[in-house]
């Protein structure tokens, strides 16, 4: 394989990355959003492969040789190799005319850079270019376009494109077929884009295989049917609602640019892969089959919809096995950290608008990945960012309240965070509070209860003297998850 590469001198280091993901994917109706969300994410995988075919097509890289010439092809993004040829610009400037009028009226594109390269140079600092390119390139997505093309009048084209149609249970492999039409088109079993034909298949006879993967695998009904958003959020806990979670690694792209080869470039992004598929199809084909959905899964991050309690700890235990996972592969090659994994949680009502639960989940990534940029690492749950590592405690402060609060538990659950969470000055941890909350929960000794709200005091106390202590307002916010989580457990 690095023979033929090597032969070839200089190469062409190309990035393609799909623009306008999140709207696309998410701009969907509430009522049967179920089926038409993993139709579009697979529809994003496809226009990425089928690029690759393409930009293998036009610079003359022999079928046989495109898995060797295919660095990482995952999600809503791709990296590839080609032959260095002097007319690339007019081809690519070929490639970027005939994407921009293809997927333009259904709010996408694909962004595609490419910096040369001779593999006796340094790697990580071409890839560095190339990124730095790509997010140059992306503020001029229609560079290469006809005026016409993009400003001229036109039909409402998404009623053309009804992507729930597209059907993917029980298809165990696709295959790829070059077609003499280049317009995009999608039927119950085939998309086409760029002139080549991506065919689903009922037998396992392609060469893309889909068996055994989280693109092909749906929470459904005896009847066979997906499971609507509505019946996910019911089954566990008292309160019907779903959970929303989004997760994607740290740093991901210093992370890359310590790679020495695209050889070492495609080793890592194959054990991402295997992560955030293989792995992650296990998990969730084990106790979370009936009560998690899958929209996106690849690359480098996820995006989960489920029963609120479920998602909770669908996520604790994606980030336990992530850890694990690198800890078993660690790679010589890099001088960083194992990667870690943040996460964003909201809980919503079952009918509440995609895209916005969408835009929500969002939101709550970048806040578990700003409030301390120099960690990050963390989760945000109910708008508060917390370290993987303070979750062991939470569930112990859980436990404490749950022992005193099974009557009335709705309004002393919501007196005790409101002790906590009510000041003007959140940032800002006092002795007081600790008193204001033995008010609140008052009932507990009228009730003849003095002993329990001791031990939940003392418990609030040791918190609270750690904010103190360490500077480090999060500690404050231990008890009132915990009183959050067992309110919506325990809710009527």
């Amino acid at each position: 394989m690095e023979e033929k590469i090597q032969s070839i001198e200089p190469l062409l280091l190309v990035k393609g990355d799909v623009s306008g993901i999140q709207e696309f994917i998410f701009n969907v109706k509430s009522k049967g959003a179920a089926r038409s969300l993993k139709s579009k994410s697979f529809f994003i995988k496809a226009i990425s492969l089928l690029s690759a075919n393409y930009l293998f097509k036009e610079f003359g890289v022999a079928e046989k040789d495109q898995d060797e010439y295919t660095i990482s092809i995952s999600g809503g993004n791709f990296f590839i190799l080609l032959p260095y040829k002097k007319n690339k610009d007019e081809l690519f400037s070929k490639y970027k005319k005939a994407n921009v009028e293809s997927l333009s009226k259904i709010g996408l594109n694909i962004v595609l850079t490419s910096t040369k390269f001779n593999i006796n140079e340094s790697y990580g600092s071409h890839l560095s270019e190339l990124n730095k390119r790509n997010a140059t390139e992306k503020l001029k997505l229609f560079n290469d376009s006809e005026y016409k093309d993009i400003f001229s009048p036109f039909q409402n084209e998404k009623e053309n494109f009804d992507f729930s149609i597209l059907s993917l249970k029980n298809r165990p492999s696709f295959s790829i077929e070059q077609i003499s039409d280049i317009s995009l088109s999608i039927t119950e079993e085939s998309i086409n884009f760029l002139g080549f034909k991506l065919s689903l298949l009922n037998s396992h006879s392609g060469k893309y295989k889909l068996t055994n993967t989280l693109d092909t695998f749906f929470p459904h009904e005896k009847n066979n049917q997906p499971i609507t958003f509505e019946d996910l959020a019911g089954g566990f806990g008292k309160t019907a609602k779903l959970g929303i979670l989004k997760m994607d690694v740290d740093n991901l792209g210093t992370y890359f640019q310590d790679v020495l080869s695209y050889q070492e470039h495609k080793k890592l992004s194959e054990l991402f892969r295997i992560f955030f598929e293989d792995i992650l199809l296990k998990l969730i084909k084990g106790k979370y089959s009936d009560s998690v959905y899958n929209i996106i899964s690849g690359g480098d991050d996820c995006f989960f919809v489920g029963n609120w309690k479920m998602i909770i700890d669908l996520a604790i235990e994606i980030n336990k096995e992530f850890d694990i996972y690198w800890k078993n592969n660690h790679f010589s090659f890099s001088c960083r950290k194992d990667p870690t994994i943040s996460a964003g949680i909201v809980i919503v009502n079952a009918k509440f608008p995609v895209v916005r639960f969408a835009e929500l989940a969002e939101d709550a990534l970048l806040q578990a990945k700003l409030k301390d940029a120099s960690v990050k690492n963390a989760m945000c749950l109910f708008n508060i960012v917390i370290r993987w590592s303070d979750w062991n405690e939470i569930k112990g402060i859980k436990a404490e309240l749950e022992k005193f609060v099974p009557n009335n538990a709705r309004s002393l659950l919501m007196n005790a965070r409101n002790a906590v969470l009510n000041k003007k000055d959140i940032e800002k941890a006092e002795l007081s509070d600790y008193w204001k909350l033995a008010y609140y929960l008052r009932e507990v000794r009228n009730q003849g209860k003095q002993e329990d709200l001791n031990k939940i005091l003392d418990v609030f106390e040791i918190q609270l003297n750690k904010s103190i202590d360490s500077g480090d307002v999060r500690y404050r916010y231990f008890f009132p998850i915990a009183a959050r989580l067992l309110e919506l457990e325990s809710r009527q």
